[in-house]
């Protein structure tokens, strides 16, 4: 997690602290990530409001609008219920 710049270590050994996060990445490369993840993902499809959230994305951050997810032809946005969008893979 070092080499990765996630943690930093400390003085004492073996003790570590957060490293200072990094600001996002490009949307284009947000969309390429997104369907990387769903590429691996068991379910092919996931819930649109937990994407910033994802642990398969560790130690990433997804911060993409929904709007930038609409506008791709990669991705459909498909409603379950009142409030419940899942994303997933266009033409899979």
């Amino acid at each position: 997690m070092v080499d990765w710049g996630v943690l930093q270590d400390t003085a004492v050994k073996g003790v570590y602290i957060p490293a200072a996060q990094k600001g996002p990445a490009s949307d284009s490369l947000q969309l390429w990530f997104l369907e990387a993840l769903l590429c691996s993902e068991f379910t092919q499809a996931v819930i649109l409001q937990q994407l910033p959230k994802l642990p398969s994305a560790f130690p990433f951050h997804l911060d993409i609008s929904v709007a930038n997810i609409r506008q791709s032809k990669r991705f459909e946005i498909l409603s379950q219920g009142l409030d419940l969008d899942m994303v997933t893979i266009a033409n899979r």
